[in-house]
């Protein structure tokens, strides 16, 4: 396997485990990211994103492989990374963790889109 596509493989990894996290463990998922849910059907919410949505896109890709499909969780990581980029200016929630986080979806998706 050439090099870029194990990283690839590994940031699509990385990806799907965060995805079951957010399945098995929204509220977890939710601390983490600073948000929390005023009722059951939030952490719903946060279940199907965080974790459905996040680790079928990465499972799709670790499974077929297609460079597109890597492309593509990379664009999701590079839009979140710049989302957080616009909170970090507008909503003034900057912060260690949240430069953090801007940091590894940048660095993710930049992994995943070359």
């Amino acid at each position: 396997m050439e090099f870029w596509l194990i990283l690839k493989v590994i940031a699509a990894a990385i990806t799907a485990g965060f995805g079951v996290w957010g399945l098995i463990d929204p509220v977890g998922v939710g601390r983490f990211g600073g948000v929390s849910a005023t009722e059951k059907r939030g952490w719903g919410e946060l279940r199907a994103i965080h974790g459905g949505v996040v680790f079928a896109l990465a499972a799709y890709a670790l499974i077929t492989r297609v460079p597109s499909t890597f492309t593509m969780l990379g664009l999701a990581y590079l839009a979140a990374g710049v989302a957080r980029m616009v909170s970090i200016h507008r909503d003034g929630a900057s912060g260690r963790r949240t430069w953090g986080t801007a940091l590894a979806e940048v660095s993710l998706g930049l992994i995943l889109v070359l």
